[in-house]
């Protein structure tokens, strides 16, 4: 049965930006989690919590990737 699912992303991403920083990541690429979410079904809302002026450098990645920032 093939079925259309619709999914909304909400992400905690003062969490992602300390587990990439903690891990030692060079860098955090938010398309490949995206990509693996589309295996799944059709992403119709994006939204990312944080205290933006905190990770300032992460802004544009996220806006790229047409998350609403909260």
């Amino acid at each position: 049965m093939n079925e259309d699912r619709n999914l909304a992303v909400f992400c905690d991403f003062e969490n992602i930006a300390l587990g990439a920083r903690d891990a030692k990541l060079a860098s955090f690429d938010v398309q490949q989690v995206l990509q693996k979410l589309l295996l799944k079904g059709s992403i119709v809302m994006k939204k990312a919590y944080c205290d933006w002026d905190r990770y300032k450098e992460f802004k544009a990645t996220m806006h790229e990737a047409a998350f609403e920032l909260i």
